[in-house]
């Protein structure tokens, strides 16, 4: 399956299993961290109840830097080269009844080109929270993509869900019509999202 016609690629876990499981036991120690604080702004109408991101800049994560390092080459390999990291988060995505997104497309009309990674660092079932996209639809016209919705071009053109295990990669261009599945589980979504540029020749 090709990214760049697809949009969208899973790959396995290509690290030592020892490293995810040091960014799974510090991302549960930022959550716990950051409960409170999240739990308040939710009070204060400061924070959506649907899902709380930590900024890069607030990631003091040592064993993250080997997957930073190895995420432009990963992209290199699936026929993506010259990017460079725009930013990357921590992502929790709590149960939810609903998608914390609807369905949509990024940087929509935009010269430059945008890639994103997702790892989960949490098993992700069925209803657990899950990607989802639709195939091909970076590669249709942007009057297609302005003349429906982007719940419109998922019924038209079929989508397909990525539930996985934790350690399951996703690279995918957020040209296409991606989004969410709501989180019926009891237990909280947490992935690593990564952001790519492409550098212009």
């Amino acid at each position: 399956m090709s990214l760049l016609e697809e949009g969208v690629v899973r790959l396995s876990w290509p690290f030592e299993a020892s490293l995810l499981s040091r960014l799974q036991k510090k991302s549960h120690s930022y959550l716990a961290s950051i409960k409170k604080k999240w739990m308040l702004g939710i009070e204060l109408g400061t924070h959506t109840a649907t899902y709380f991101d930590l900024e890069g800049s607030e990631l003091k994560i040592e064993s993250l830097q080997s997957i930073l390092a190895a995420a432009p080459s990963l992209l290199a390999e699936h026929g993506v080269s010259s990017t460079w990291i725009d930013d990357y988060r921590l992502r929790v995505t709590p149960p939810y009844p609903i998608p914390y997104v609807p369905w949509h497309c990024d940087n929509f009309g935009k010269p430059c080109e945008q890639f994103k990674m997702i790892v989960y660092l949490s098993e992700v079932v069925a209803d657990g929270g899950e990607f989802c996209y639709v195939p091909r639809s970076n590669c249709v016209s942007e009057d297609y993509l302005e003349s429906y919705s982007g719940s419109e071009i998922s019924r038209r053109m079929g989508y397909r869900r990525y539930p996985g295990e934790a350690g399951t990669i996703l690279l995918f261009d957020t040209r296409g019509v991606h989004g969410v599945i709501k989180n019926t589980t009891k237990l909280p979504r947490i992935a690593l999202i990564i952001s790519f540029g492409i550098c212009s020749e």
